[in-house]
């Protein structure tokens, strides 16, 4: 089913923007189709909650909370869980490092770094590369070149060099900082700390709840931004554009009344009409100018008049810039409400 909407205009002073916001979010019943982007700060949120709630449903939840926290033990409860994500993708990053690192290491065997970097010290340069027969043989019969043969790695014959032989750069094994123990033992931290990231998440599943609360508010929040962003403004005023259901159309009017701004449909016959709009603030800026002439046939006299031909000058300048007139005599009925 298809609810029939009504447009609706709100115009209100610009001191009063806030008060008029906060009015309209607990009202509950005006929709903005067309908004301005939310702040940054609501949207960074809103996408941490959501990661935190997909990553906390994985976890399988055994229980949930009977009741969701406060702002304040969530706010303890969403920092450590940041805290702890991050903790495990810098424990994933190292764990897959370490394995690589494992990976080409376990053909050469477990050796220390640091022996080799302590005889590189000494004058002792070594070199470990990977040769061929052809290669080998060559490295044999060159009485300039010392070197040692080591248990071959795969398929492949390896030597350690003293010196470089530019023959050999192509296949030389450039040792890791750290040993293969090194190595496993650092995989074997890494292991250890995701399973308490693990059991951290896994225990702050049952607090689903309070999360999607928070996703709520963070999202209304967001909303509440987006049309605070959206409201057009000038000459002291605020105003939006929106919809509301023709059946809630008294119950805002009410509201409206009671909070002192204006909604309105304001001089019905003309809004929806350019030239009609034009032309009616033609008459009214002729009737302000006769007010301020003195003549006795005009509403309007003095000041105030020419304030009314004021507002009448850039009505029509906004008309011209294609603004909605809708919207521009909304706002010249509001204002002159004040003269």
């Amino acid at each position: 089913m298809i609810e029939k909407m009504k447009v609706v205009h709100i115009v209100a002073a610009q001191t009063q923007k806030t008060e008029l916001l906060d009015a309209l979010r607990a009202l509950g019943i005006v929709h903005f189709a067309e908004k301005a982007d939310a702040d940054q700060t609501y949207l960074e949120r809103f996408a941490a909650l959501s990661r935190l709630i997909s990553v906390l449903e994985e976890q399988g939840v055994s229980e949930v909370e009977a009741e969701t926290l406060d702002d304040v033990k969530f706010k303890q409860l969403y920092d450590g869980l940041n805290a702890c994500l991050e903790r495990k993708k810098a424990l994933e990053t190292e764990r897959a490092a370490a394995v690589s690192a494992c990976d080409t290491l376990a053909g050469w065997g477990s050796f220390s770094p640091a022996e080799i970097k302590e005889l590189k010290a000494q004058g002792f340069e070594l070199h470990f590369c990977r040769v061929d027969k052809k290669l080998l043989a060559s490295l044999e019969a060159d009485k300039e070149v010392r070197f040692l043969r080591l248990a071959p790695v795969g398929k492949q014959q390896t030597v350690a060099i003293l010196g470089a032989p530019a023959s050999c750069a192509a296949g030389e094994f450039i040792p890791p900082e750290k040993s293969l123990d090194e190595y496993r033992q650092e995989i074997a931290d890494c292991e250890r700390g995701l399973s308490e990231c693990g059991a951290q998440l896994k225990a702050a599943a049952k607090h689903l709840p309070s999360f999607r609360e928070q996703l709520l508010k963070t999202q209304n929040n967001a909303d509440y931004s987006s049309v605070r962003n959206t409201s057009e403004s000038g000459d002291g005023l605020v105003w939006l554009t929106g919809y509301l259901p023709v059946d809630e159309a008294e119950r805002f009017k009410a509201a409206a009344a009671k909070d002192s701004y204006a909604a309105a449909v304001l001089l019905a016959g003309y809004e929806k009409e350019k030239a009609g709009a034009a032309a009616l603030l033609a008459d009214f800026r002729a009737v302000a100018a006769a007010g301020l002439r003195g003549s006795p046939r005009s509403p309007v006299q003095g000041d105030a008049a020419r304030k009314a031909l004021g507002a009448a000058d850039a009505a029509m300048q906004r008309i011209s810039a294609q603004v909605n007139p809708k919207i521009v005599l909304s706002v010249l009925a509001a204002k002159f409400r004040s003269f």
